[in-house]
């Protein structure tokens, strides 16, 4: 029987959830496990940088080191070196285009589509590899994170895209009916990479609007589409920040949500994969850029 990759991918970040509601684990699948002065998550062979879904599956490892190969890579290019015995791998995806013959008549009795099939490979992590004398790959060179220029940084992409906000009171959210987003008073977050990331994930419920994303999850999720936006929003105040250096944060006011997102995941193999494609389509608004299309050769 064929490998179901959508289903795969879904029980790896569903089981993360799980641990994360049990209390086995102390961060978010979408929350990056390493130093925010890091390089972003990247294949240390080729530089090539894991996006959406990819970048998920990455940050779920809980691996320090941003750099990542696949055992090819590292057999062939770097003497002896070698992935240590019993380290297990991180399944990481990308859309191969593929051809598929349709029934309808044109000159030769068949037309051809192109369709995106999704594929899986396995990298490990810098840390996992016995690395030859010699052979080891210099680690990148850093630029030391500036907390205060990120947050600048960081809050004037949320400032230009123009929303409305309003501070006061101790709850953040966003109003569809009012189209403004609600903040508490900024020193009532416990720093402010805290204050950016909440803010970040009602600007990604604000890109929701009919006028903007026109992000309407009703008809795909149907009584859960109200955890399914909640996850949207986690994902995507998780990218925003990351772009920025930035920690993004789970705020205990969404623990509730686990129970929900878990079931939307265990109900839908396509779900998690709709969330990040959504989170990066509202970044790319908050950002001002044009939303990437879901990576057709996302491969290291």
């Amino acid at each position: 029987m064929a490998r179901d990759n959508y289903q795969l991918i879904t029980d790896h970040i569903t089981a993360a959830l799980e641990e994360l509601a049990a209390g086995t684990r102390t961060i978010a699948p979408w929350q990056r496990p390493w130093n925010a002065s890091a390089a972003a998550a990247h294949n240390g062979h080729t530089g090539h940088v894991y996006r959406g879904i990819n970048l998920l599956l990455i940050w779920c490892s809980g691996y320090a080191d941003p750099r990542w190969y696949t055992f090819k890579q590292v057999s062939d290019n770097y003497g002896a070196s070698h992935v240590r015995k019993g380290e297990k791998g991180t399944t990481v995806t990308f859309f191969q285009v593929v051809s598929v013959k349709d029934d309808d008549e044109t000159t030769d009795g068949k037309r051809a589509r192109r369709r995106p099939l999704l594929r899986t490979y396995t990298v490990f992590n810098h840390a996992q590899i016995e690395w030859e004398a010699g052979r080891e790959p210099a680690a990148p060179e850093l630029k030391a994170l500036d907390p205060a220029a990120a947050h600048a940084e960081a809050m004037a992409a949320l400032v230009a895209t123009g929303a409305s906000v309003e501070h006061g009171g101790e709850r953040a959210c966003y109003s569809p009916s009012l189209d403004a987003i609600r903040m508490p008073p900024v020193g009532a977050f416990r720093d402010e990479a805290a204050y950016i990331s909440t803010r970040a994930h009602e600007t990604v419920h604000w890109t929701g609007h009919t006028t903007r994303c026109a992000r309407d999850l009703s008809g795909r999720f149907g009584s859960e589409s109200y955890a399914a936006e909640e996850l949207v929003a986690e994902i995507g105040a998780a990218f925003f920040c990351a772009d920025f250096g930035l920690p993004s944060q789970l705020d205990e006011n969404h623990l509730p949500y686990l129970a929900s997102w878990i079931k939307v995941l265990r109900g839908d193999k396509f779900a998690i994969f709709t969330a990040a494609r959504l989170a990066r389509e509202a970044v790319g608004y908050i950002r001002g850029e044009r939303a990437a299309a879901d990576d057709v050769a996302d491969v290291a």
